[in-house]
């Protein structure tokens, strides 16, 4: 039996749906071996741009810390929270000589939940608190991101099934059927010659031919009915671009489809390129050309797209060209005295004369 699946990953806020495409198992199994490991890899990027998953949340982003020279695990919430699970300090003597450990905890509640636990298994457990202990820290958190992820042969295949997938939706189910059998193969067993049909690219100077708005997906469709084949670039976040060429016969007509999508909306717009013209047939050849799937690429377009996310966010705001509310965490196209997506100033400083300039 058929069911529906997303025309990209729900998990990079795609609400878009094709229904009746593949059977259940099929399309778990494909969640499961492809799909998790690319989403799992970059959840660093998911979390920072503030990203809901199927179930509408934000995924958590869990990482290494510092507090006072000690390592120690740290996990940002979806809700905006940071999180520190106790840590045992050291083995400690009270007054009487007995043993015992001692704990700091990171957040209020913490030591209730450890006396719960521990009085499970010690019935006559004596817990002391250390009120001359409470403080003030400051963590240090490393943000760490393996770009090797964007070049796994399961971010590959994975990247294809999203490309026939957006095949299907711009050609209906019944074309493409029987069709594009290469990347089929190389999506069911990664099994291909040559380059792969699919895989991550980096050419920044041919990148930026297209307008990109981070951290909207642009997707661009190039049928080039010369050489019969279909090259599709699909820009996820505007960060990670990847390249998809699937030949086949029976495409003999030139044709140029674009699309973004809003992931905190999820769904498919047509896209105008309006003042970044790109000559399909030139720009469609020159990104089949292009190196694909190596680790070279990944790694160049791994560091843009961390530097992106920890840097040029606050440049850009500071230069009136982008902006992060600080309120839900969104990234604005333009700064704004409301936040389209939140209702709410999106700078802790919102103009007040802005505000009292509204009618009543």
């Amino acid at each position: 039996m058929l069911t529906e699946e997303h025309v990209i990953s729900a998990g990079l806020g795609c609400r878009e749906i094709l229904a009746d495409c593949q059977c259940k198992q099929c399309n778990d199994a494909f969640g499961h071996s492809l799909e998790a490991p690319f989403l799992n890899g970059i959840v660093f990027f998911r979390h920072m741009l503030r990203i809901p998953g199927r179930d509408g949340r934000v995924p958590e982003y869990r990482c290494q810390g510092r507090v006072d020279g000690r390592d120690v695990p740290v996990v940002f919430t979806g809700e905006g929270f940071v999180e520190i699970p106790p840590q045992v300090v050291a083995d400690a003597t009270d007054e009487q000589g007995r043993l015992g450990k001692e704990y700091r905890v990171f957040k209020r509640g913490q030591d209730a939940i450890i006396e719960a636990n521990l009085k499970r298994r010690h019935k006559d457990l004596a817990w002391r608190r250390n009120p001359e202990d409470k403080s003030r820290g400051v963590i240090e958190v490393r943000a760490e991101f393996d770009s090797n992820v964007l070049c796994l042969s399961e971010t590959n295949r994975c990247v294809a099934k999203y490309g026939l997938n957006i095949l299907t939706h711009c050609y209906a189910r019944s074309y493409v059927a029987n069709r594009f059998r290469g990347l089929r193969r190389f999506i069911q067993t990664g099994m291909h010659e040559g380059a792969p049909p699919a895989g991550i690219i980096w050419n920044e100077a041919l990148v930026r031919r297209v307008q990109a708005s981070p951290p909207k997906h642009v997707l661009i469709l190039f049928a080039d009915g010369r050489r019969h084949r279909i090259v599709l670039f699909m820009h996820f976040f505007s960060l990670f671009p990847f390249c998809i060429v699937a030949p086949d016969v029976d495409v003999s007509i030139d044709l140029l489809k674009s699309f973004y999508i809003d992931p905190y909306e999820g769904r498919l717009n047509p896209m105008i390129v309006g003042a970044y013209p790109v000559p399909e047939v030139l720009f469609s050849e020159a990104l089949a050309n292009e190196p694909r799937g190596t680790t070279k690429q990944a790694h160049a377009a791994g560091a843009y797209a961390h530097k992106w996310i920890l840097k040029t966010c606050e440049e850009r705001r500071a230069s009136d060209d982008h902006c992060l509310c600080y309120e839900c965490g969104r990234a604005l196209e333009t700064p704004a005295n409301v936040c389209p997506y939140c209702g709410k100033a999106p700078f802790p400083d919102a103009m007040p004369d802005a505000r009292s300039s509204e009618p009543s």
